[in-house]
């Protein structure tokens, strides 16, 4: 029996909001994502922008069925570009390339979902199908794009960077229980509030028109198992309020614990820690300075200036009591390929000896390293006139105001792709003839593979995170689970001019503060730096472009580990073998499908 099409003004408006050109709905659900995320803060449109992106994959309306890759990745073509169209100022080859990429892959990730809802679609009985697939879909769209997203995060091509829990970054009073979940629970929220709204109120008003005959819309389309006035009445109402007021009420709820916590804590001892910000030119050699050891010397003059200010403000014996600052300089300040016996690294101990300060700062080291040889193909080894094997890093030093203690070093883990590191070099170098190609040309920088630690003072450790690494929820989440204390991002957004990528860069770091419970000191060459507290609130933002210094507290006692640091993704595994089910599944359904078809033909 077909139920009359409901005259009420909600449903009314779904069914003229869906009527649209296909190309309308594909370039708004792009807009909808796209301003979700900082700068803009506005991540409730990703409900709206996924619901589109729902329409677009299940619709078998002949006017989006033929076209509906193209609509697909036209609508994750727009939102990409939007967001991260500053890559195209670093790089614009290198910017249109992973723009298009990260299209193609978002694109490819939801037609895999659709693909494995299909095949149940095909196998199960019209009326078996019709009574389930409501639920059906989401418990495979949702498991196959969170596995995409957590994927995203594990390979040579990763790019995070519009995971969706991002969008949230600036509302961090909406997701304090990601210290529970980690980034992958926002995410899965997101999608679970977007398959509520398309699934009971807008897949039930749509099928109400195709009944009538106007146009055939969803897949496994037919008669409703329930009729539109349930799938929007009270039932649905009752759903939707539990699942986007029981999170957040959760989360209020963790942020006014953790509020309490967190006064106890910034009352206490706390360490004292000089954020540098020199402004240096990123496009010119050394920061467009002759040297590295003149570019040194203006950094440690800015310095000295910032010290002695502070000096003036306390008296002597005031200032010779406190404990050894920590001095953060950004990414790349030592600007060259520098060894820890070169001239610059001693020009380094002579400053921290002279502040007496535990200085960190980015540098470009070359590391001579003879275990290289046994780890790596011939190819990618880089070899010196002397026959010493080493290779390049983009790496932080900590100097200690101490002659007798060396250099400490970390080497940067994610480096961006193609960029940094040429992708799966270790894999392509083992190909017919690939090991004829100048690999140490084309390589780019050594890969680290340790969340090295940096003890300072009083016992206290500091996780050096530099610049694309601080958007790696579990490599974070690895120095607090081995002690860290507190995060110190050392970044160089200087590529990017004075574009929406810096914010987004900051933002992204508030949902690390909140995963691991830790402050966040940010000291970013031309911006944004500052200070973000363990509630993922902005404690302090400099501004772009400018040549600065901050002096900031942060307390020496620490939150306990939270459930995330603890136990790690337990999300991102359970979904990648919930979809591994789902592929096995689907597939000896399609072939046991397909046999039984031909089978029956003959």
């Amino acid at each position: 029996m077909k139920n009359p099409p409901s005259n009420s003004p909600a449903q009314a408006f779904i069914r003229e909001w869906w009527s649209g050109s296909a190309w309308w709905i594909a370039l708004r659900a792009g807009i909808f994502l796209a301003i979700s995320f900082p700068p803009i803060d506005l991540p409730f449109m990703l409900f709206l922008g996924w619901m589109d992106l729902q329409y677009l994959l299940f619709t078998n309306d002949e006017k989006v069925a033929r076209n509906r890759r193209l609509l697909l990745f036209t609508s994750l073509l727009l939102w990409n570009t939007l967001t991260t169209y500053w890559l195209l100022m670093a790089t614009v080859g290198g910017g249109l390339a992973a723009i298009l990429a990260n299209s193609g892959l978002m694109t490819l990730a939801l037609f895999i979902a659709r693909a494995i809802v299909k095949i149940f679609e095909e196998q199960l009985p019209k009326s078996r199908w019709d009574s389930m697939h409501y639920w059906v879909r989401p418990l495979v769209w949702i498991p196959v794009w969170l596995a995409f997203e957590y994927g995203h995060h594990q390979w040579d091509l990763a790019w995070p960077w519009l995971t969706l829990a991002n969008a949230w970054a600036s509302w961090p009073w909406a997701i304090q229980w990601v210290e529970i979940t980690g980034y992958l629970g926002a995410s899965a929220w997101t999608l679970i509030i977007a398959a509520w709204g398309y699934e009971a109120w807008v897949r039930p008003v749509v099928e109400d028109r195709d009944e009538m005959g106007v146009e055939n819309i969803a897949v496994g389309s037919g008669p409703s198992s329930a009729p539109s006035e349930a799938a929007v009445g009270v039932k649905s109402i009752i759903v939707g309020v539990i699942l986007l007021v029981g999170p957040v009420s959760l989360s209020l709820w963790l942020d006014m614990n953790r509020s309490v916590e967190w006064v106890t804590l910034k009352n206490g001892p706390s360490q004292d820690v000089l954020i540098i910000q020199p402004n240096r030119d990123s496009y010119e050699p050394y920061g467009g300075y002759s040297s590295v050891s003149e570019l040194i010397d203006s950094t440690a003059s800015l310095t000295t200036q910032a010290i002695t200010e502070r000096a003036q403000r306390l008296s002597t014996d005031s200032l010779s009591m406190r404990e050894k600052p920590v001095i953060l300089w950004p990414e790349n300040t030592l600007d060259g390929a520098l060894t820890l016996q070169s001239v610059e690294a001693l020009q380094m101990r002579s400053f921290a000896l002279q502040w007496q300060a535990h200085v960190l700062t980015g540098v470009g080291w070359i590391d001579y390293d003879e275990s290289l040889s046994q780890s790596r193909h011939p190819s990618l080894l880089r070899t010196a006139p002397s026959n010493r094997t080493y290779d390049v890093y983009n790496a932080a030093w900590h100097i200690t105001p101490s002659r007798e203690e060396p250099i400490s070093t970390y080497k940067k883990a994610n480096l961006v792709p193609a960029v940094e590191r040429f992708p799966f070099a270790e894999e392509l170098v083992r190909l017919p003839f690939a090991d004829r190609l100048p690999w140490t040309s084309i390589l780019g920088f050594g890969r680290g593979d340790e969340p090295t630690l940096f003890e300072v003072e009083g016992g206290q450790y500091v996780a050096p995170v530099i610049c694309y690494d601080s958007v790696f929820s579990d490599w974070v989440r690895q120095y607090v689970s081995s002690g860290a204390q507190w995060i110190a991002v050392l970044t160089n957004d200087g590529w990017w001019g004075k574009t929406i990528g810096h914010v987004q860069h900051y933002d992204f770091a508030r949902l690390r503060a909140i995963e691991t419970r830790r402050p966040i000191v940010r000291a970013a060459n031309s911006g944004t730096s500052g200070w973000i507290d363990p509630l993922g609130d902005r404690q302090l933002m400099s501004e772009y472009g400018e040549v600065s210094s901050h002096w900031v507290s942060i307390p020496r006692q620490t939150m306990g580990q939270t459930f995330f640091v603890k136990h790690g993704n337990l999300m991102g595994r359970l979904v990648s073998i919930w979809v591994g089910l789902c592929l096995t599944l689907g597939f000896f359904t399609h072939v046991i499908g397909t046999h039984k078809r031909r089978k029956a033909g003959l």
